[in-house]
């Protein structure tokens, strides 16, 4: 990572406009836009129509560039029906020559490669106000429907070891920890490193798998006006952390962005979950680890941004997301994983507590909840603890809660109570029958005796 921070390009607007001419054949006003690792130029020809120049880092192969544009093309092509006549992302525009991809020499000697690309019309959905549900829901909706089509997208370049991989957080984070240089920071993400390594990495190895466009940022993600107050996603730009992973990533990488500054960022989660889920429907096993991977991504990119900031410390590119993701960091801590696991599993229409069907199956149409209950008087008594299957308040309903799924039951009958000849009797046991309350049977401990 270092070596690309290196090796970043340092091209003047006016060289941008040149090259524009020079590559290209058309003269054009030039703006620069940020970039962490290449650099992008924003041209107007003198016809108005816009275009992106990007020049990539020196370290960048042409494979991994080739692999951007292919992306691209199919999204474009095999997407069209589906992203509601917006182009979803930018296509390739060719030199006079036909090549997508020109070689040229940068200030220090080494070559940059550069491309052009149309420039997707749209606002940064970091600047777009407010990000109400239906946004949040577009979002997710958004990138559903983008994984959906790379889902037959294949490209040798996706198969690399790539420092952005979500899936490489557990390598990564540790090797630059180092490089935060505030010690509650420190243990703040330490803490979710050792709860991932825990409880979430032996999770991984059985998620489905595809090629991600891996960079879902508020930055990159593009949205258009939808109705007299609204906004939702309609464009997604760089292409440059496509990888073959685990396809939840896409979506974990967008809510670690996309919860930034909320108040209840769970809830925004949820929103984001849902929309993926309407069109890209995802499995128990995603939902269950979704949370961490949202926590991981947000310290992989803090760990990240301390080591970049020591190698270039004047690039304030890097610093864009860095204290809003403390402060997101710090607000999902004390969140329970197993909570926010029910809450995705609630939006996406599923049990929001994994195989509760079993006991919901019990007492359809009924309530359901822990009873304990128990008599003591006249020389006797009784006490039960387990789960209640009934709802007195439905009318003609004369059921009042008395049947019983028993999870333990303990009583005692003294000789006045069972008959002539009979001897005190104490019963203790475990029952998994569903039994009426006023005649039950312990098997294998008990008869029966009053309850």
């Amino acid at each position: 990572m270092s070596n690309l921070v290196r090796h970043a390009p340092r091209f003047s607007e006016q060289r941008a406009a040149a090259l524009a001419r020079e590559l290209f054949h058309f003269t054009a006003s030039v703006d620069r836009l940020p970039s962490e690792r290449d650099q992008n130029f924003r041209l107007q020809d003198e016809k108005g129509g816009r275009f992106v120049l990007k020049i990539a880092n020196a370290a960048e192969t042409r494979e991994v560039l080739e692999l951007q544009n292919m992306a691209m093309t199919h999204v474009a092509e095999k997407g069209a029906a589906l992203f509601d006549g917006f182009a979803p992302c930018p296509r390739v525009c060719c030199a006079p020559g036909g090549e997508e991809i020109v070689s040229i020499p940068g200030q220090d000697g080494a070559s940059h490669f550069v491309r052009l690309l149309t420039y997707l019309p749209g606002r940064p959905m970091a600047r777009v106000n407010p990000h109400d549900k239906d946004l949040l829901f577009s979002l997710g909706s958004f990138l559903g429907r983008l994984d959906q089509v790379l889902m037959d997208f294949a490209h040798p370049a996706t198969h690399r070891e790539f420092h952005w991989d979500l899936a490489r957080c557990g390598e990564v984070v540790p090797s630059l920890l180092d490089d935060i240089d505030d010690a509650e920071k420190q243990d703040l993400v330490q803490r979710r490193l050792d709860h991932y390594r825990a409880v979430t990495t032996p999770k991984l190895a059985g998620l489905r798998t595809s090629v991600i466009h891996s960079d879902g940022n508020d930055y990159n993600v593009l949205a258009s006006p939808d109705g007299r107050w609204g906004n939702r996603v309609t464009g997604l730009i760089d292409f440059g952390d496509m990888v073959h992973t685990h396809t939840v990533n896409e979506l974990a990488i967008a809510c670690a962005y996309a919860l930034m500054g909320k108040m209840d960022p769970l809830a925004a989660a949820v929103q984001v979950a849902a929309g993926y889920h309407r069109v890209l429907a995802l499995t128990e096993s995603e939902l269950a680890v979704l949370f961490d991977l949202i926590c991981m991504r947000l310290c992989a990119s803090l760990c990240h941004s301390a080591h970049q900031i020591r190698l270039a410390p004047e690039n304030t590119y890097l610093l864009v997301s860095q204290q809003p993701a403390w402060e997101l960091l710090r607000r999902l801590q004390p969140i329970s994983p197993g909570f926010a696991e029910a809450c995705f599993r609630d939006a996406c229409g599923v049990d929001p507590v994994p195989r509760s069907r079993a006991v919901i199956a019990l007492a359809p149409g009924r309530q359901i909840g822990l009873q304990a209950g128990g008599e003591l008087g006249s020389g006797s008594w009784t006490y039960s603890v387990g789960l209640f299957n009934g709802n007195r308040f439905l009318e003609a309903n004369t059921n009042d809660n008395d049947d019983f799924l028993y999870a333990a039951r303990i009583g005692y009958l003294p000789p006045a109570l069972q008959g002539s000849g009979e001897t005190d009797r104490f019963a203790v046991g475990l029952n998994a029958v569903y039994s009426k309350d006023s005649d039950v049977l312990l098997i294998g401990i008990a008869d029966s005796f009053a309850g």
